[in-house]
């Protein structure tokens, strides 16, 4: 339980999820909703079960333009928030590279925070303000997202062998390994952008009567 500045109590405070991205990843099929691995359905549950006042999903920006299943017009991601509007929550999100923190790789993540319609905000200020500050604060102007390659030969003080598990086909099965290692190198301060928001959100937030 999390208690407001009035007293109010709401249950739990938050919850965090970053289920399995293959089914959306531009690497993979697409399968979206017919893909096995997906955990949206059981989160949209949960979420909607515990009802907290908050939520923060983390996935890859493929999300945005993946189909709902191969084929369809709708996008996942459209209905996907249709059913956290349907569970009571608005939701915001950002597309964030781990290269604006002057990480090593310019892997792109998608965040989205969720907020309970049971609770009243008064003078927001902007998600996008507060990114700024936040990269600002480490010295690094990076672009939050980028068109270029997810990891730079560049940036790696020894970068003998990089090539190899970036731009060789996937028939060799330590190659495969490796790239999967490298493509799951995340920057945590890329989540902490949603927590902090979610922070500030809460320290604003009163209960609707």
């Amino acid at each position: 339980m999390r208690e407001f500045p009035d007293g109010k109590c709401i249950a739990p405070y938050c919850i965090t999820a970053s289920p399995p991205c293959p089914p959306f990843s531009i690497q993979g099929k697409r399968l979206g909703a017919d893909d096995p691995r997906d955990c949206f359905p059981a989160i949209v549950r949960i979420i909607e079960q515990w009802q907290p006042a908050y939520f923060a999903i983390e996935n890859v920006r493929g999300l945005l333009n993946c189909p709902l299943r191969p084929g369809d017009k709708q996008s996942y991601f459209g209905f996907l928030l249709s059913e956290f509007s349907r569970c009571g929550y608005d939701v915001e999100w950002r597309v964030i590279s781990s290269g604006a923190f002057g990480a090593p790789f310019l892997r792109e993540r998608l965040l989205m925070v969720g907020k309970s319609d049971r609770l009243i905000f008064n003078g927001t200020s902007a998600w996008n303000d507060q990114i700024r500050e936040q990269l600002n604060q480490t010295g690094n102007f990076e672009p939050w997202a980028s068109n270029q390659p997810s990891l730079l030969r560049g940036n790696f003080r020894d970068s003998t062998g990089l090539d190899k598990p970036v731009g060789v086909p996937s028939g060799d099965g330590t190659i495969r390994k490796r790239r999967a290692a490298l493509g799951n190198a995340l920057d945590p301060r890329v989540g902490a952008i949603a927590l902090r928001r979610i922070k500030y959100l809460h320290s604003i937030a009163s209960i609707r009567a």
